[in-house]
C-alpha cells in the first residue's frame, strides 16, 4: 500500500507513539482508538480508508495487532529501520510502566478500591473500542453484503467461537464471492 502524501516527519511520528503509547491504558484497542484520532482525525497523515486496510492487515497478521499496526506504518512511511522504530515508540512506554507496576500490583490486586479502578477502566476501553469499531465501519461496510459479513462475523465470534484466522478467511472468501464477481 504505497503512501498517499508524504511520510509525517519521522521525530514527530515517534513522539506520536511515545505519547500513545504512554497513555493507551487497556491495550490495543485503547491504542488503535488514539492513533485513530491522532493519525486520520487530528494530523491527516492517514485518510480514512488507509486506516482502515492498515488495521485490517495488522489484524491478519501474527501478533499484536496495534504493534503491527505501528510496523506497517513505520515501514511503510521510513523503510525497515522505521518500523523497528516505530514498534519501539509504541511499547517502550508500557514495558517500562509494567516494569515498575509488577512490584506493587501483587500486594495491592485484592484492594477493593484498586479492581473497582480496573473495572472502570475497562468499561472505558470498551466503549473506545466501540468508538473505533463505529469508525472503521462507516468506511468498510457500504452496502447490505458489507453489513451482514459484519454480523456473520460478530455472530461468529461472539456466539460461536470461531477462531479469527477462520473468520478472515471466511469473509475474504465471501468478499471474492461477493464483490469480484460483481466485477466481471
Amino acid at each position: 500500500m504505497p503512501p498517499a502524501r508524504a511520510a509525517p516527519p519521522l521525530g514527530e511520528c515517534l513522539r506520536l507513539l511515545l505519547f500513545i503509547g504512554s497513555v493507551s491504558v487497556g491495550g490495543g484497542r485503547a491504542m488503535i482508538a488514539l492513533v485513530e484520532r491522532e493519525m486520520v482525525q487530528r494530523r491527516r497523515w492517514l485518510t480514512p480508508e488507509e486506516f482502515a486496510d492498515t488495521y485490517a492487515l495488522a489484524h491478519v497478521l501474527p501478533g499484536v495487532y496495534s504493534v503491527n499496526m505501528g510496523a506497517i506504518l513505520g515501514y511503510r512511511w521510513y523503510g525497515a529501520l522505521g518500523g523497528i522504530a516505530t514498534v519501539g515508540a509504541l511499547i517502550l512506554p508500557s514495558f517500562l510502566l509494567v516494569l515498575f507496576m509488577a512490584q506493587g500490583y501483587a500486594a495491592l490486586r485484592d484492594v477493593p478500591a484498586v479492581r473497582q479502578v480496573f473495572g472502570a477502566v475497562g468499561a472505558a476501553v470498551v466503549g473506545m473500542f466501540l468508538a473505533v469499531a463505529v469508525s472503521i465501519g462507516r468506511v468498510i461496510v457500504r452496502d447490505a453484503a458489507g453489513a451482514a459479513i459484519v454480523a456473520a462475523a460478530a455472530l461468529g465470534f461472539a456466539a460461536l467461537r470461531v477462531h479469527p484466522a477462520l473468520m478472515v478467511v471466511a469473509a475474504g472468501a465471501a468478499g471474492y464471492l461477493i464483490y469480484g464477481r460483481a466485477r466481471r
